[in-house]
């Protein structure tokens, strides 16, 4: 998925409203914060071991729902 630049805040390319959350990558951490609030919105910090894995993980299927549950 390709990405597009906010600032140093990223959000995907997908993205072509202000209703997407966006990212900003450091060397120990990954931000993220709520894109139509921008400045304003909280920001939720990550390590970045941790993103890594949570981003695996949804690469792989582990949060998927059984939609037949």
């Amino acid at each position: 998925m390709n990405r597009r630049q906010v600032g140093n805040w990223t959000r995907s390319s997908q993205c072509n409203i202000d209703q997407c959350v966006e990212v900003s990558f450091g060397e120990t951490a990954v931000l993220m914060r709520d894109g139509k609030r921008a400045e304003q919105s909280p920001v939720l910090t990550f390590a970045a071991d941790t993103w890594r894995s949570f981003i695996a993980d949804t690469k792989s299927g582990a949060f998927d729902v059984d939609r037949n549950a």
